[in-house]
């Protein structure tokens, strides 16, 4: 008797009534007064045990069914959750890793007598709502607009619907793409889209102004990561001389005409550029990043392009965000060349600006009223890659003797992609851009000393014998 006492006495500990109800807990608690006081009295009161039974859900043999489906599950990879913001057409991508998958694994009952391995739901939507909810969730925006005697948009907010991704929709999308590797190896999925819900604002773009501007018409992206602060500064400063523009019907837009001056007194700080086979400081270095951005913008609004040259060198700032490549980039510098592109629209088109600090990224959208065209272009290929050749040596008096200072070399490349415009009537224009970017090898500067015999003639003129080739730091 005294074994089942203390059997019970642990049984009915506090810790044991934590997860007790205040009806289940109450009658317990009182049974236990009893017994403490019966037992202070060395009373041997009678002791019935109660319990229940607990079937479990999952039995061995139903897991060994299918025991032998978890190496394709897992040899089947990592899977991709894929989503695209409605309103900015921005695709972003998250991974979920075998490890992730394997972790988050767990037995599933299909159907009366079938199993499967599927995903722990509590895991899932612990990792949806905290790494992918932040970066999808948007709250919906009223729109608001405000131009100045200038005729530029000093006050622009564009009217965008809310998002808010849908967790449990979301969660069985991706639990049945894991179920589906138990029950199959073909057509196993590998990128599942995001689910989400869609909210719409109080006041549309287009109810705040006069200017026909109601939706977006494209966006354009590069990335500036490992860029110096003068540089980034440019940016900026280009950023704030843009953003507003309204471009008029049939108007031509300049890049050069919406970002000069280019001097101090425009805002702008020395950076480097490239000058022949130099790269050196310069005001206003680094906007060709400006020129890149808008181009992308521009052929993914369907706009007309009228003038455009790819930069000379293959800069990795400047490479395309699809596949890493040289070849959708653009540059412009006083007074040529620029880039230009035409609004053909009928309509007042308006640029908006952005600088995403935490991606490195800028962000240029352009808004308008859409008349049914639509634009977008293939991810450059590159034709022929050119070897930039051995390190080239210049002795220069400019440096102490002995020391050097080299830039690094640039593998020069031939590439091609191709625009596609399909206009309102739906006509299809395909242009097929073409870029050269010439090699240039490694050039370091070797300092010597000045050379200081022979250097005049007696007419008072520098001899040969004193000319040292120079490039300039």
């Amino acid at each position: 008797m005294i074994s089942v006492r203390i059997i019970f006495l642990k049984l009915m500990t506090q810790k044991s009534f934590q997860k007790l109800s205040e009806k289940e807990f109450l009658p317990l608690y009182k049974k236990r007064q009893n017994l403490e006081l019966a037992w202070s009295a060395l009373e041997a009161p009678d002791v019935k045990i109660e319990y229940r039974s607990i079937i479990p859900i999952l039995k061995e043999e139903q897991v060994q069914s299918i025991i032998s489906r978890l190496s394709p599950v897992l040899d089947n990879g990592n899977l991709t959750i894929a989503y695209k913001d409605p309103e900015t057409k921005r695709a972003s991508e998250w991974y979920l890793s075998v490890e992730k998958i394997a972790e988050m694994l767990n037995v599933q009952k299909i159907s009366d007598d079938k199993y499967g391995f599927g995903l722990n739901k509590d895991k899932v939507i612990s990792y949806l709502q905290s790494t992918i909810k932040p970066k999808v969730d948007v709250a919906a925006r009223d729109a608001k607009f405000k131009v100045d005697e200038a005729g530029k948009v000093v006050e622009f907010q564009g009217s965008r619907s809310g998002v808010e991704i849908d967790i449990a929709e979301t969660y069985k999308i991706l639990n049945e793409a894991i179920l589906q590797r138990t029950m199959h190896n073909e057509g196993i999925t590998k990128i599942a889209q995001l689910a989400f819900k869609v909210s719409e604002p109080n006041v549309a773009t287009g109810e705040a102004n006069d200017f026909g501007i109601s939706e977006v018409l494209g966006v354009g992206l590069s990335d500036f990561k490992g860029s110096p602060k003068n540089r980034i500064k440019n940016i900026k400063n280009a950023l704030v001389k843009l953003n507003g523009v309204l471009i008029k019907p049939d108007e031509e837009f300049s890049a050069i005409k919406y970002t000069k001056p280019f001097t101090k007194e425009g805002g702008y700080l020395p950076e480097l550029v490239i000058k022949g086979d130099e790269i050196k400081p310069e005001i206003g270095g680094g906007l060709c990043q400006i020129g890149t951005t808008l181009f992308r913008m521009a052929m993914n609004s369907g706009m007309l392009i009228t003038q455009r040259r790819n930069h000379s060198l293959v800069v990795n700032y400047y490479n395309d965000l699809t596949n890493g490549l040289p070849g959708t980039d653009a540059t412009f510098y006083d007074p040529a060349p620029d880039f230009k592109f035409k609004n053909d629209t009928g309509k007042y088109i308006l640029i908006q600006t952005y600088l995403d600090e935490v991606n490195s990224q800028l962000v240029f959208t352009l808004w308008g009223t859409s008349d049914g065209r639509h634009g977008s272009y293939e991810a450059p290929k590159v034709k022929t890659w050119i070897d930039y050749g051995p390190t080239k040596y210049i002795e220069t008096t400019k440096l102490p003797g002995g020391k050097t200072k080299c830039q690094h070399a640039y593998r020069g490349a031939e590439a091609q992609f191709k625009y596609n415009r399909q206009l309102p009537d739906g006509q299809i224009e395909e242009t097929i851009f073409e870029s050269y970017y010439r090699p240039l090898p490694e050039i370091c500067l070797v300092g010597v000393e000045a050379k200081t015999e022979n250097c005049f003639t007696p007419e008072g003129a520098p001899t040969e014998t004193c000319a040292v080739p120079v490039l300039e730091t």
